[in-house]
């Protein structure tokens, strides 16, 4: 569980090298006031304990979301916005990666069916968590899974997402408010047109053998993650975060993540 502490971290970066005394104990307060805020339900929020949770898993989380049929510019933006949502929240979440993975995939569904709709309008064209000198195009043509899954409709990709992330058909049932036999059969029929559209980069995978197959998946989701740990810009999309919360806009955005209960 994300625990709520009794004092803010402040961290070199937060305070600078060189500040007085005096200088040191007013940012102290002035990041104890603002930190006071973020929890609904009035407790202090571990900044230290968000940060580490967002730089080790926002890769990920952006990864899960391109799988389920993001574009990388997108699934970064609903990435980036889910941990907004998170850090307000953190010390009521019991299980932060399943609140985000729920969140973000909601969201992401959302705009799906507004773009079905006709409804382009608040899609990104850039995140904070990319840097401008990436070619997002070029980025997701190196990755060959993301051409295979593209063949699989919608519902397959979200049920394979979260079958690749260790959740049971019960528990992905539970997570996208879908009848367990659905996603039996989106996982069995997925597979399958996996198994048997495999291209040069899958031609030592049996169609008949799960296991490898998901062997395959897993490998490939691997290097996915890896290269959006170098790709992505984690410090400058935290400082973001924080920013957003402790100064929030004088206007709400337009499409907030929706929130889930912990």
């Amino acid at each position: 569980m994300a625990a709520a502490t009794a004092a803010v971290t402040i961290t070199m970066d937060d305070l600078g090298a060189h500040r007085t005394d005096a200088e040191v104990a007013e940012v102290a307060g002035r990041r104890s006031q603002s930190a006071q805020p973020l929890a609904d339900n009035g407790s202090v929020v571990d900044v230290a304990d968000f940060r580490n949770f967002y730089r080790n898993f926002v890769p990920a989380l952006v990864a899960f979301l391109m799988w389920q049929g993001a574009s990388l510019v997108e699934a970064a933006d609903v990435a980036q916005k889910t941990m907004i949502e998170a850090f307000r929240r953190w010390s009521q979440i019991d299980q932060p990666e399943l609140w985000a993975r729920t969140v973000a995939s909601r969201t992401l569904m959302r705009r799906a069916t507004a773009t079905e709709q006709g409804c382009r309008a608040g899609l990104p064209i850039h995140s904070m968590l990319l840097p401008a000198s990436v070619d997002a195009k070029a980025w997701e043509h190196r990755h060959a899974i993301l051409g295979v899954l593209s063949g699989l409709s919608s519902p397959q990709r979200q049920v394979i997402a979260w079958a690749m992330e260790g959740y049971s058909s019960a528990e992905i049932a539970n997570e996208l408010n879908i009848g367990f036999g659905a996603v039996r059969t989106h996982l069995t029929k997925g597979r399958g047109m996996l198994a048997a559209d495999r291209g040069p980069s899958m031609s030592s995978v049996d169609a008949a053998d799960q296991g490898g197959l998901d062997l395959w998946l897993a490998c490939q989701q691997h290097k996915l993650v890896i290269d959006l740990i170098g790709t992505v810009e984690i410090q400058a999309a935290l400082r973001e975060v924080e920013n957003l919360v402790n100064n929030p806009p004088t206007s709400p955005p337009s499409s907030a993540p929706e929130s889930q209960s912990s």
